[in-house]
């Protein structure tokens, strides 16, 4: 069942309670759904069931869907006064209301679940209004509803949920009227104070046999005394859920003109029976849910001692959430990179096999060079191909063994003939070729001479020694690269 932005509205005393599922449409608020809970006693057949424990039951039977749960807590489960605090930093207050409220309630902070609103602010600090309920019991209510998967966002008085409803029903100028609410067991009135920027509140029960329209009549003329609003009211606005009350009687004593408000067409519900929901109760209950529908003030009892964590815990399993499949894509990403990562080594390995191959039959006796590109020494070994055939030299190269042993022999032709030349070793390699033997005296010098004049040979390192009137000698040459002077 579609549940986004519905919220379930609790109105919860003591023996029962009534469940509002209030949302949002085009022309307002709309009550979707109501019922009406009542704990189970302990029978013999089955256990006994809390009113938490009803609710949820409820719900599941209804399908009901909501995206949260607020609680109006009813006046008899809380007392409420007026204070005056030195400080006006809400958060200051909060440290100390409860300690300030201790002497006048003649009770024990530590066992107070205190909420306030500011109601006016002077030079001296602030007034406050002052709401107190027994911490032991809402912490049981509260644990109740969250084991039961109700866990409420907001625990607020119900008078304060009765503002709210009041305050969306009449628009810019509500607070120019009286608002009075009244059943055979609750009453409340709210009525603009001067020089204060909140009304003022008041509940107080009643009880079926009692006179409704002389204790309003009373009741209306206390609360604006006690406001000095003389002047601010323009008439009240008053719901009758009793039908007892009579309207021009109460014009006749306060002076006011009085306007019946039909509450139940104002939130178009969809089940405003009042033997399944009581007018008062759904009143309380949907002011409630529309605290988490509309950007509105609340007066909380729950962050004094037991903050809710509801979206804490939401936002924490999102993250968990994420965080798994983070971990997820990322270690399937590094399976992917890795099989890609061999496969392409796959591939290298085997271009390299190939290569290799190649190489082989391209160089034969050539070993595949590893500290140099094998393609520059293919490309060197191509260009001296297109030399050879171009005739700038032989196919054995111009630093090849017998190329260089050609020019050797022609050196020593070109000798001056009076030298006495003698070779004793000749050693050959790829680079070069060592000689060791002797001259006649002075012979060694026209032998160099000799060398040195040839165009393709020049000397790398040589030495000599005169004995017994004989040149020794040992060097070594090799022939020269294109482009080297000669």
């Amino acid at each position: 069942m579609e549940h986004h932005n519905k919220i379930l509205g609790v109105y919860l005393s003591a023996d029962h309670a009534a469940v509002v599922l209030l949302g949002c449409s085009d022309s307002g608020f709309k009550v979707f759904d109501c019922f009406t809970a009542q704990a189970l006693a302990p029978d013999e057949q089955q256990g006994g069931k809390s009113i938490a424990a009803v609710i949820a039951e409820t719900v599941r039977q209804k399908n009901i869907g909501f995206s949260a749960a607020a609680v109006a807590l009813d006046c008899r489960l809380y007392s409420q006064q007026s204070l005056h605090s030195e400080f006006k930093d809400a958060k200051q207050i909060s440290k100390t209301v409860a300690f300030d409220a201790e002497e006048s309630l003649a009770a024990d902070a530590a066992e107070m679940a205190v909420a306030f609103e500011i109601i006016s602010q002077s030079e001296s600090g602030s007034d406050l209004n002052v709401f107190a309920s027994g911490k032991q019991k809402l912490h049981d209510i509260i644990l109740d509803m969250a084991v039961n998967k109700l866990d409420p966002v907001t625990v607020e008085p119900d008078v304060i949920g009765v503002r709210r409803l009041c305050e969306q029903l009449g628009g810019d100028s509500w607070k120019s009227f009286i608002w009075a609410m009244i059943s055979n067991h609750n009453c409340y009135i709210i009525s603009p104070a001067a020089d204060r920027n909140k009304p003022l509140l008041r509940t107080f029960l009643t009880n079926p046999s009692q006179n409704k329209t002389g204790l309003l009549s009373r009741e209306i003329m206390i609360t604006a005394a006690a406001g000095n609003s003389a002047g601010l009211i323009d008439g009240i606005k008053m719901y009758d859920s009793t039908g007892t009350i009579d309207a021009a009687a109460i014009e006749r004593l306060v002076s006011l003109k009085v306007e019946s408000v039909d509450i139940p067409a104002g939130f178009s519900a969809a089940a405003a029976d009042p033997q399944q929901c009581p007018a008062i109760e759904m009143i309380c209950a949907a002011g409630a849910a529309m605290g988490q529908l509309i950007k509105s003030d609340t007066v909380d009892f729950r962050p004094a001692f037991m903050p809710y964590q509801g979206k804490k815990i939401i936002v924490e399993t999102t993250i968990m959430a994420v965080s798994v499949m983070a971990t997820i894509v990322i270690f399937a990403l590094g399976l992917y990179l890795q099989l890609e990562m061999f496969k392409t080594n796959q591939y290298r390995a085997k271009l390299d096999r190939n290569l290799r191959a190649e190489y082989a039959l391209a160089m034969p006796g050539q070993k595949f060079p590893s500290t140099e590109n094998p393609v520059s020494k293919l490309t060197r070994e191509i260009s001296k191909i297109k030399s050879v055939k171009a005739g700038q030299f032989a196919a054995e190269g111009e630093d090849s063994v017998a190329a260089q042993m050609t020019y050797l022999l022609e050196a020593f032709n070109e000798t001056d003939k009076t030298v006495d030349l003698e070779i004793s070793s000749i050693t050959v390699s790829q680079k070069d070729i060592t000689i060791a033997g002797s001259t006649n005296t002075g012979g060694h010098l026209k032998l160099f001479e000799a060398i040195d004049k040839h165009q393709k040979l020049q000397r790398q390192q040589f030495t000599y020694q005169s004995k017994n009137d004989r040149d020794s000698f040992r060097m070594t040459i090799n022939s020269k690269k294109q482009g080297e002077k000669e």
